[in-house]
Order: structure tokens, then sequence, then C-alpha cells
């Protein structure tokens, strides 16, 4: 009966070693302590041990090596020796003479690893899926059109594109994810975005904003151009952008026009404009929001910081007041 090598004590699991640790040979003893030809080693310090010949293994190489038949273990399994219970050791009684057991390769069983597995092949997909076995002797499946999962049983609903608008279908089970491009929303993307509507606007102030399908358009007053009316006619003015921002040149189809590219925290056609940062963000538990350069903080009260602890002073700078 092949042994269950879950339950085997350490000292039992000694596979096939040339080498094994003795419980104090004395090297200098005529005759040796080793048998069959093995070698006694004595190092500087601490205790023999016995380097075994090929074919025999034990404490002090008294047993017959069983992995030494090639033909032990079948079907390319890997043999691995048992040694038995050494005398006075706590665990169960083991046979007298060293066992093994057969480590068997993917597709058989059995003690010898004799017994070949039946076909994973035979009941491994569901109907709609081919299955074949890869060079690692494990199956795999090809499904049909519309089926998808390891075993191709779950249904694709990917297959049918369901997403419109140029969304990607991401997740197909157990429904599906569209993830939408800019300008469309809803759960297979059919919604356009009125962006027109949103606040704050993608027009600037002073110019009108018209919804197109999945995007929109800024109607610029005269001598504006651009996307969102960001180009002014002329070169860069002597003064250039204000806050530090940059001019560039941009040629025009009848003139040229100019455009500031700003640094955080301002917009505007000159960079002339800090957006309040607090527009969206409300501090909690009494705190007041302080605009910022593209950002905002939270002036705490006094018992309130962001960490939930008890501030160190009057008033502590968080950006929620926890």
């Amino acid at each position: 009966m092949r042994p269950p090598s879950l339950l085997l004590p350490p000292l039992l699991l000694l596979l096939c070693r040339p080498v094994v640790q003795s419980r104090g040979l004395q090297c200098g003893s005529f005759p040796g302590p080793c048998a069959n030809g093995g070698t006694c080693l004595s190092p500087p310090q601490g205790q023999g041990t016995c380097q075994c010949a090929p074919g025999f293994l034990g404490e002090t190489c008294q047993f017959p090596d069983p992995c030494q038949d090639a033909q032990l273990c079948q079907n390319g399994g890997s043999c691995q020796a048992l040694l038995p219970t050494l005398p006075g050791s706590t665990s169960p009684p083991s046979p007298l003479t060293p066992s093994f057991f057969c480590t068997c390769p993917f597709g058989f069983t059995g003690e010898r690893c004799q017994a070949q597995v039946k076909d994973p092949c035979s009941s491994f997909c569901s109907k709609m899926g081919r299955c074949h076995i890869e060079a690692s002797g494990r199956p795999r499946c090809t499904c049909m059109p519309g089926w998808t999962g390891e075993q191709c049983q779950h249904r694709d609903f990917c297959s049918a594109n369901p997403c419109v608008n140029g969304g990607v279908c991401l997740a197909t089970y157990p429904q599906i994810q569209c993830h939408c491009p800019p300008g469309f929303e809803g759960h297979t993307c059919e919604h356009d975005v009125n962006e027109c509507f949103l606040n704050p606007g993608p027009c600037p102030k002073g110019t009108s904003c018209y919804n197109t399908l999945g995007s929109f358009q800024c109607l610029c007053p005269v001598g504006r151009d651009g996307p969102r009316c960001e180009l002014q006619p002329g070169p860069c003015p002597p003064r250039g952008c204000l806050n530090g921002g940059t001019c560039q040149l941009v040629p025009g189809r009848d003139s040229t026009f100019h455009l500031c590219l700003c640094p955080p925290g301002f917009t505007g056609a000159s960079c002339e404009v800090n957006p309040d940062d607090c527009v969206g963000h409300q501090c909690q538990n009494g705190g007041i929001c302080q605009d910022g350069l593209g950002t905002h903080t939270c002036l705490c009260p006094e018992a309130w910081t962001e960490t939930g602890g008890p501030a160190r002073t009057q008033r502590a700078a968080s950006t929620a007041c926890v």
C-alpha cells in the first residue's frame, strides 16, 4: 500500500541521499561503522557520518536502495525512498527495510504510476467548446463563437458587440461592462454627454456652448478661434502672458493667432484667472475652505485634523477635517 506521505515524520523523508546523519559514529573504530562500501566522514567538530556507495542508504549504509530499480516507477514516475523508523523514535512503526513511493507525472496514477488516468478531455469542456491536450499534458478548451470561460461554460455577451458609439466591451460574465469614449456614457455608451451642462462648462466666459454628438463646440466672439476660443488674433503681446504663462504662436488660415499656455492653477486667455478650487469641495466638521493654486485646503476647528486626532494649534490645515 502506498504510504501517506503527508503523515511521515521528517526522519522518514530522506530521499535517496548518499550521506545520512548519524547518531555518534566513531570513524576511527575497527571495523568501520559504514557497511556496504560506505565511507566514514569525520569533520573537525561534530560526529561522523557515512557516505554511502551507490545503491545503499541508511545511517550506516545498511539498507539497499529500492529506487535503484529503474523500472520500479513506470511511465516517467520519480522514485523516493523511505527509511525505516529509527529505534527510540516516537513515530509509528514502519517496515524493517526501506520502502518507496512514486510521484507520478500528469495523466498517470497508481502505486507505481502503472495506471493511466482516463482521457482528461472526455468531460472537461462544455458542449460549447472543443478540447485539446497541451504540451504539458493538461486539457484546454477552444470555445465556439458566443461562449467563453475556462470550460466554455459562460455566454460571451461581448461577441454581439453591445457597446455603441465606440465603446469597448470589457467584462463578459456575469454581465457586460462598456468602457465609453469621452462624450458618451451609459451601460452600453448609448447616451451622449451634454458638456454644455457641466459645471464649470467647457467654454470660457463670454462665449456660447453648442452640444454635438460626443463632443461640443464653443461659439467664439469675433477675433477669437480654437476649440475653446483660446486663440487670440495677432502676435504675442509685449507684456506676454500673466502669472508665468508662456505665449505660443499658432498659424491660422487667414492670419496669425497666439495662445497662452498657463501654469497649474491658472486659466483664461491671458492666464489671468485663478479658478476657485473650493467649488465642489466642502470641508467637513465646520472647516473653512481656502482656495490655492490648483488645490485647496481646509482650515479645521481645534478639535479636528486630517488624521482624526486633536489639533496642536487653534486651526490646522487639512484637506477634509476628518
